[in-house]
Order: structure tokens, then C-alpha cells, then sequence
């Protein structure tokens, strides 16, 4: 592309003045990102990972990153300095404002002239938007879309409040996707909901439409023991991310399936780590997880989330409905085995990928992945409850019955999936954007369309 040409040739500028290199790159930029969010840390979960990570790769590549963070309740000047210096060292700028993002904009934003400017689906995008609307004409505005909003038909158990906000926030998406220059959908399953959305538009060809897979960084776990003083201890499976939606992430069919497997006599406990502190009780007693394990409440500490995959032989991610599922993932980042719902990105993503890099290991890859029952007309939620929950212990017990060499697979998967990181979907992500600047007449081709 033009732009990265006339960034090679201030490179070279920069050398015959006798700058060193390091000197030299510093002063070229490829592009400018202006991207918002709530904090660097990861206090809010995944979505604060998702754009830290996102933020460290795009800057790894050359390009000027602008973190711009809303106000966040409870943070101190300390945490602030402390966040300002670890984003420097991997070349992230951080600029906070008071109260929301459009609210208040500092002269450090206004001043800025990004080419590109980044919102994550409704908790940030239309703040960029209106962002680009009163400052920034001639930047692209770029739309992350991380949900669908049929998961609001899992959440609560009123009908008519699931259907109200499932279609305000459909209305809320749409629109938000109309006024975007690229929407970048988190994974198959999102960007196939974003087709549907923009073939509806007038000239859907102007959007330009892009497939974004979280980046792959494989730690160095070993895997967890069997045996302990010679005896094989009990498998621990786990269930780690917010529950405070029980039924949507599945935890019913989590405890069934572990249930099913204590009664064929294969030693098996379940932890769910992620329940809100006010629910713990609920789902310990009420809904007797007591039986079957552990709950544990939210934290978002990296250390501890570590501890609670070291500590366990396995993961699953049983959600009834799942955008892309990056817990998924992280297990195999973690060395443990996964068992994915097939309703989830997160599945469609790792089959089609190993079918295309290491066909030899389909098998593998499909091992991961567990079948949503279909709904039988006259059948009831306690015959769909069954469903799931036999679909899910069928691929449990290969892990019980001969866990090495699950093992083993994961050692396969993690091997095709490691060049796969987040500076090389960060590279995908940029090669596949349209000209940097609206003024400008460059163009790309198009994605999805």
C-alpha cells in the first residue's frame, strides 16, 4: 500500500541523517490507531484483555497506538502511573478522560489526526463514532462486534424482557454496523451474523466486512499429573468465566455431564470459577453444585486464573449460544485439554483451522468439539438438558479413560496453532483494512462481501 511506502522512504530519511535505527523507527509510524476502552488492566474481563492484547500487537508492528480510556470507578493515581508505564514498554500510549469517552475530550485526543479509530460493538462503538463525526472526519472508523444478541433468549427466564432486550440490542447493533467503516467480527460465527446484517443494507459493498481470530500464545504449563503417591486422583474439570448468567454458559449442563461420569464410576469434580460473590450460595446450595464440586467467585487476577488451570485436567465451555468463546482458547494456551459447544466461534474457528493447516488431525480438532442437541417437537427442557449433557460426557470420557494421550493432542494442536499470535492476526487485521484515509483514493479489496 502507498502509505507503508512513503513510511519506508521517512525510514530512510531518517538513516541518511544519521539516525540509529532504533532512532529511525520511532519517528515512522505506519498508521494511527485511536482505540477506546475502560482500562489496561483486565478488571472487566475478557474485553479488556482482548483490546490490551490487540493495542500490544498493532504497536509490535510499527503502528503509533492511542489508548483512550473512559473514567474508571475505584482506580487510583498510583494504578494510573503504574498502567501508563507498562503500556510505554510495549509502545501504547495511554490518554483518560473524565466520565465517558465523548464527554470530556482532552487536547491530547482532539489534537491527535488518527488514520483509524477504534469502538468494541455497543460498550465503546458508538462513542467512536461520534468521536470520528465531531473530530475526525477522514478517519475510518473500525467496529469490533464481539456478540449476538440472540444470547439475550439464554439470560433470566422472562420471556418477554429476553425478547425486549434482545431487540433493542439488535437495533442497537445494526445501527452501529451501518455507521461503521469496517467491521471486524470476532470469529466465524459473528462475522457470518454481520454478512446477514450488511447484505441488508443499500450497496453493501461500501462496508468493508473482516474475519478477526484472537491471537494464539501457547504458555509453558506442564500438564496436570494423574497420579499422586502412586494413586490416580480425581479428575477436575473446569468451567471459568462469568456465571452470573447460569443458563446461558451452561453450568445445568456442565453439572449434569460431570454427574453422569461420577455415576459410571470415573472419578470426575467440577469447579465453576467466575460466579458473582452474591451468587455463590445460590449456585452452591440451590442449584446443589456442592455435589459435583466447587463455585468460586469472579477475579480477574491473572495469577489466580492460572492457578485454577494448573490445577485442572481439563476445560469446557458448555454455553448454550457463544459469540467466539476466548476461554476456549486460552485453555490450549494453558496445555489442558478443551471441550467446546459447537454453538460457539470458538469451534467453527479451531476445526476449519486444523482441517486447513494439519488435515492429518481432524479427528483431534473435532475431539474438542461437542454437538448442541436438536430441539424435538413435544420434547421438554429437561429432555434438551439430557441431550446436551449426554453430547458433552460422550467427549469427557476419553479424556478420564486415557488422558495422556489427550495429552498429547493438545501438544499437536498447540504446535500447528503457535505461529498464529496476536502480532500475526494484528498484520491480517491491517492488511485487510481499506485506504487509511477517507480523502484518500486508495482501496483494498473487500472481505466477506
Amino acid at each position: 500500500m502507498l502509505d507503508r511506502y512513503k513510511c519506508l522512504d521517512r525510514l530512510s530519511e531518517g538513516l541518511a541523517q544519521g539516525k540509529t535505527l532504533r532512532e529511525a523507527l520511532e519517528t515512522v509510524k505506519l498508521f494511527r490507531f485511536l482505540i477506546l476502552g475502560t482500562e489496561w488492566a483486565s478488571g472487566n474481563g475478557g474485553l479488556s484483555t482482548f483490546n490490551r492484547k490487540l493495542c500490544i500487537a498493532l504497536a509490535e508492528l510499527g503502528h503509533e497506538v492511542v489508548l483512550y480510556l473512559s473514567s474508571t470507578p475505584g482506580s487510583s493515581r498510583a494504578d494510573e502511573i503504574a498502567d501508563d508505564a507498562e503500556a510505554a514498554k510495549f509502545g501504547v500510549k495511554l490518554v483518560r478522560t473524565q466520565g465517558k469517552w465523548r464527554d470530556v475530550v482532552p487536547p491530547a485526543i482532539k489534537n491527535l489526526k488518527p488514520e483509524f479509530i477504534v469502538g468494541h460493538d455497543r460498550h465503546s462503538g458508538g462513542d467512536a463514532q461520534r468521536l470520528q463525526n465531531d473530530y475526525f472526519p477522514n478517519a475510518r472508523n473500525v467496529l469490533f462486534i464481539h456478540t449476538d444478541p440472540a444470547i439475550e433468549m439464554f439470560k433470566g427466564d422472562d420471556p418477554i424482557e429476553q425478547s425486549r432486550k434482545k431487540h433493542e440490542r439488535e437495533g442497537i447493533q445494526r445501527a452501529l454496523i451501518k455507521n461503521a467503516d469496517v467491521v471486524a467480527a470476532v470469529g466465524p460465527r459473528l462475522h457470518t451474523h454481520c454478512a446477514e446484517i450488511v447484505r441488508g443494507f443499500l450497496s453493501p459493498n461500501q462496508w468493508v466486512l473482516i474475519e478477526f481470530i484472537p491471537g494464539f500464545v501457547a504458555r509453558e504449563e506442564e500438564p496436570c499429573p494423574e497420579l499422586q503417591d502412586g494413586r490416580k486422583v480425581t479428575h477436575k474439570a473446569l468451567l471459568i468465566g462469568r456465571a452470573e448468567d447460569a443458563y446461558l454458559k451452561g453450568l445445568d449442563i456442565f453439572q449434569a455431564a460431570v454427574e453422569k461420569l461420577k455415576d459410571e464410576n470415573l472419578p470426575t469434580t467440577g469447579t465453576v470459577f467466575g460466579a458473582p460473590i452474591d451468587q455463590i450460595s445460590r449456585l452452591y446450595n440451590d442449584e446443589d453444585f456442592g455435589s459435583t464440586g466447587d463455585v468460586l467467585g469472579y477475579s480477574s487476577d491473572p495469577e489466580l486464573i492460572g492457578e485454577q488451570f494448573r490445577s485442572s485436567h481439563f476445560a469446557l465451555l458448555p454455553s448454550r449460544e457463544e459469540g467466539f468463546g476466548l476461554v476456549a482458547l486460552e485453555t490450549l494456551e494453558a496445555n489442558r485439554p478443551v471441550v467446546a459447544t459447537e454453538r460457539s466461534g470458538f469451534a467453527e474457528w479451531l476445526v476449519r483451522e486444523i482441517e486447513e493447516r494439519a488435515p492429518h488431525l481432524r479427528q483431534v480438532a473435532q475431539s474438542c468439539v461437542f454437538a448442541a442437541p436438536k430441539k424435538m417437537k413435544g420434547a421438554d427442557e429437561e429432555d434438551l438438558l439430557a441431550g446436551w449433557a449426554d453430547a458433552l460426557a460422550a467427549k469427557l470420557r476419553p479424556l478420564i479413560l486415557n488422558y495422556p494421550a489427550c495429552v498429547e493432542n493438545v501438544r499437536q494442536l498447540r504446535e500447528v496453532l503457535q505461529p498464529l499470535n496476536w502480532t500475526f492476526r494484528a498484520s491480517e487485521f491491517v492488511n485487510s483494512l481499506p485506504a487509511a484515509s477517507k480523502a484518500a483514493n486508495l482501496t483494498v479489496p473487500r472481505r466477506g462481501n
